[in-house]
């Protein structure tokens, strides 16, 4: 398995291309990708920030409310529309869920005190009976390319 977003932003299609011509004829193989600002994650961010306050009131300690476009690492991410538009063309893949919850959103949004078992079991079934959907709109798609 292999991820995209931690190299530099001019070499991620030398890098899918790259891929798809190592890869033997009849394999596939799975790229681990991170969207920018996906559908089903961006509006969390409201109810993120919303979240980290009322938790700063409740403690009386001072939180920053970070949204999901604040940098933790050296990433730069794309969406489906680059990858078509930019691949499509010339490798044949298939884009499905990995996991379409982010970090920041689970840590901050899913407990297990407030049904966070349960939350993440339906999430889950949703990902396996609408892989291409939340693959799309979810945070971490799964790129599959065949040859």
């Amino acid at each position: 398995m292999h991820t995209i977003h931690h190299l530099p932003s001019n070499e991620h299609k030398r890098t899918y291309l790259e891929l798809f011509r190592v890869l033997a004829d009849g394999r596939s193989a799975a790229i681990v990708n991170g969207w920018t600002n996906p559908a089903l994650v961006g509006w969390l961010d409201k109810l993120i920030i919303f979240s980290h306050r009322l938790r700063r009131l409740l403690r009386g300690k001072p939180m920053r409310a970070q949204p999901h476009d604040k940098k933790a690492t050296f990433v730069k991410k794309t969406n489906a529309r680059w990858l078509r538009r930019e691949i499509g063309k010339e490798i044949p893949f298939e884009i499905i869920a990995w996991r379409s919850a982010s970090t920041l959103t689970m840590r901050t949004l899913i407990h297990e005190r407030f049904g966070g078992r349960k939350i993440l079991q339906w999430l889950y079934r949703m990902e396996e009976k609408y892989p291409k959907f939340f693959g799309e709109n979810g945070q971490y798609p799964l790129i599959v390319i065949k040859k």
